[in-house]
């Protein structure tokens, strides 16, 4: 697959794009211009997941920032050109990348913002979804398309993690979309960006003491006002005791006191206890083999977002 070449490219600094509503979806869609060695579906590629991007944009009205995390690929520039502005923030590490998105969004008053990792396969219709479900549902903050729900169970056995303790559900329908109230999902979601100015403490506490990662179930527990970590088994920790080598006991130890600090936080005033609600069954994919969500041909989606590009000459067969 080639990529047309063409259009205008519009190199934007941070302070450029920072600040300010709009009163349309804002998204950040955040590159980086390498990748890893997780498993992938063979239908798997970056400019796939751009283009399944692109062909969702087009269902909604947005503001796009495209935020490359060092040199990317010229095929994915191209079609980055012309739909919105583009800033490079690299290289730097994940942390790095994931905290400037953080701030850039939280500067976007009332707006509904969108973020989004360069990996994930849209459909069509996903994102006009999105937009749907912000309007029906104003005392929601955070939204996932993509997470472990009742039928969009994807977690492999011995993954599952039990509901936090004193866990309440919801479910809602919005225009014939079953929407369901998760306690987790992955670094691609959407949020009101008052919200998150509110509660990227929350999500910065989450990345201490890490160089590469950050707790992602801490984030979404904390801003719904849940703990994550039981206090017996902290205390099982503090005292050597469970099982591994001792030196994974002795790592869970100097871990200990950050999840302490994020239970912690996570006690917050009925006001500012969010819900997280996931659209069911999922309407986007992360792109990795054993975390494609199912009840959803995904194979055939990659080709008819394939076709959809074709057809409009952004890429050559």
């Amino acid at each position: 697959m080639n990529v047309r070449v063409g259009g205008w490219e519009h190199t934007a600094t941070l302070a450029q794009v920072r600040g300010g509503s709009t009163g349309r979806l804002r998204v950040i869609y955040r590159s980086y211009g390498g990748d890893n060695l997780k498993r992938r579906p063979e239908y798997y590629s970056k400019t796939t997941s751009l283009l399944s991007f692109l062909r969702a944009l087009d269902r909604v009205e947005a503001d796009v920032v495209f935020m490359n995390n060092g040199p990317i690929a010229e095929d994915r520039l191209a079609l980055m050109r012309g739909r919105g502005e583009i800033v490079s923030i690299g290289p730097t590490n994940m942390q790095g990348s994931w905290l400037t998105m953080l701030k850039l969004a939280a500067t976007w008053g009332d707006d509904l913002v969108w973020l989004a990792e360069d990996d994930y396969l849209y459909t069509e219709e996903s994102l006009a979804t999105l937009v749907e479900a912000a309007a029906a549902l104003p005392d929601v903050d955070y939204f996932a398309l993509y997470g472990v729900t009742e039928n969009s169970w994807y977690l492999p056995p011995g993954l599952e993690q039990p509901r936090p303790r004193g866990w309440t559900d919801r479910e809602e329908f919005v225009g014939g979309q079953r929407w369901q109230r998760i306690d987790s999902t992955a670094s691609t979601f959407g949020v009101r960006a008052n919200a998150l100015a509110q509660d990227v403490g929350i999500f910065r506490l989450a990345m201490i003491p890490h160089r590469s990662m950050y707790r992602d179930h801490d984030m979404f527990h904390g801003v719904q006002g849940y703990e994550t970590h039981r206090w017996s088994d902290l205390a099982r920790t503090l005292a050597l005791r469970g099982e591994g080598s001792l030196m994974r006991k002795l790592r869970r130890v100097y871990l200990a006191p950050f999840l302490v600090a994020s239970n912690l936080r996570s006690h917050r005033r009925p006001e500012h206890r969010r819900f997280l609600m996931a659209a069911d069954p999922n309407v986007i994919a992360h792109m990795e083999i054993e975390l494609l969500p199912p009840n959803h041909d995904w194979a055939a989606e990659a080709a008819s977002v394939v076709a959809w590009a074709e057809q409009r000459q952004l890429v050559r067969p």
